[in-house]
Parts: structure tokens; sequence; C-alpha cells
């Protein structure tokens, strides 16, 4: 193992492996979180994989780690794909507990014209853990111990129709989150002309985030109070199959805002 200080370096972040074609379908180990030295502690690691040439691979992942105990060990791990700017390659990502202590993460060599870098955007922890960057560390396969996999999170922002608009400060942004076929739509509207009091369509859902089938959901409404949010009604919302957002307010009261937090499945 390379003394991390020796790495290649550019704006990219430290090259970690050259070009091989005797590393095909081989795993490339990126780095290890060491958690031995804490209990009760949650470490995450924001990184960027990227591809200094070869096939173009630029993308941000989430690594969070929680250890309980030292009896109990590690007992929470996830990887998440942040953001995928060229080709998506979450598939060849896996995180492995490979000790009660410890959590690798390997990259899979699908290419061998890739040559990779790495580069940690943040790592927050609590105490000393230790973190490890590896250059040209490969294994023909994983190493015993449970395997978590990247999970392929896609985000979208999306517009809605005139006279209503998002709130800056809205419960989530961006708007909508995918992983795998499950969809979180969460995010506060601001209605010009007040919530509409009867069936009114405010926007339509990208392709790719509607719903299997319509969705009848609560809508929370309220006012900006003392520079927050207060929430006192409940109106009616309906997603439907083509992506149209209908919301209603059922109440006496004039209300300005719409807060909307759904989940759904969709097609793909």
């Amino acid at each position: 193992m390379k003394p991390q200080h020796s790495f290649t370096k550019n704006a990219l972040g430290v090259k970690i492996n050259e070009t091989s074609s005797s590393h095909l379908n081989q795993y490339l180990k990126l780095f290890t979180i060491d958690m031995s030295s804490v209990q009760y502690k949650t470490d995450q690691v924001l990184f960027r994989v990227t591809s200094v040439q070869g096939p173009s691979i630029d993308e941000i992942y989430n690594l969070t780690i929680y250890k309980n105990s030292n009896s109990l060990g590690i007992t929470i791990v996830e990887l998440e794909q942040v953001k995928s700017f060229e080709n998506d390659n979450s598939a060849n990502l896996i995180a492995v507990l490979e000790s009660t202590n410890t959590v690798s993460v390997y990259l899979k060599m699908t290419n061998t014209t890739i040559t990779t870098a790495l580069k940690i955007l943040s790592f927050q922890k609590y105490g000393p853990e230790k973190l490890t960057i590896y250059s040209e560390q490969y294994v023909d396969s994983l190493p015993s111990g449970t395997q978590y996999p990247a999970d392929n999170i896609k985000t979208e922002t999306f517009n809605l129709n005139t006279n209503y608009s998002f709130v800056n400060n809205s419960i989530s942004s961006p708007y909508l989150r995918k992983k795998n076929q499950t969809v979180k739509a969460n995010f506060i509207v601001n209605c010009s002309n007040n919530v509409p009091t009867t069936d009114t369509v405010i926007g339509n859902l990208p392709s790719g985030f509607r719903p299997t089938s319509n969705q009848v959901i609560p809508v929370f409404l309220g006012l900006a109070l003392d520079n927050g949010w207060t929430f006192i009604g409940v109106g009616w919302g309906l997603i439907e199959t083509n992506g149209n957002i209908h919301i209603r307010n059922a109440n006496s009261t004039t209300y300005k805002f719409a807060m909307i937090n759904a989940t759904y499945f969709t097609h793909n």
C-alpha cells in the first residue's frame, strides 16, 4: 500500500490506479473507514469517483456508517449515489463490512481503459476514526463480510404552472428523489392567489417520476408566521399517472401555502 502523500494529485483528486488490461473484472479497493476507536457514532464520507482517461465516469457518492457498542460493532452501512454527471457506474460500486469496526469501498473494473481518480469531498467524524485511501490495490473477489451495493438515487426539479412557485426553504431540495422504483415528492408551494378552493392542476411531474396509479394525498395548508412555517389546515391532493398534480383547499379558511409530502411507486 502506498502512503497517501505519494499519490499523483490533480483537480480531480488522487489517481488510484493505472490503465491495465490485466485487471478486468477485478475489484479496486478505494478506501477504508476504521471506527474501532469510537462507539455510538455516525460517520459520513462524501466522495467523487472520476475517470482521468478512458470512458467517462464522474459520480458523487455518500457513505454513511453507524457504529454501535464495541460488542455490536458497525450496524448500519448505506452507500448512495448522489449525482452522476456521465455514465452511471453505480452497479459496480460496493461497500463491504470487513470487520465489526471497518468498512471498505470497492470498484469493479469492467473496462480496462479507465484510469480512476478519487476525491474525498468531506469526511464527517466524531473522534479519531481513520480514513485510508489505497492505490493499485486489486482483489479477484470481494472479501468476506456483508456487501452493500450502491443505491442509485435520482433527483429532479420541475416547474409549476403560472401563479404557483416553490418556496426557497422547502422541506426537501431537490423536490423529487427516486431510489429504485420509489419516489419521494417533498415541497412547499406558494400560491399567489391563495390555495384554490376548487380542484386545480398546479404542475406536471417529469417522466420517470410519475406514479403507477393515481395517488390521493393529504395537502397541508398554512401561512407564514414569525419567519417560520405553521401548517394548520389539511386539503386534498391528487397525483395522476400522467404526472398532473392537483390540489384543493376544502376549508373555509384562506391559506397561502400548500405542503406536499408523498411517497409512491413509479414504472422506471
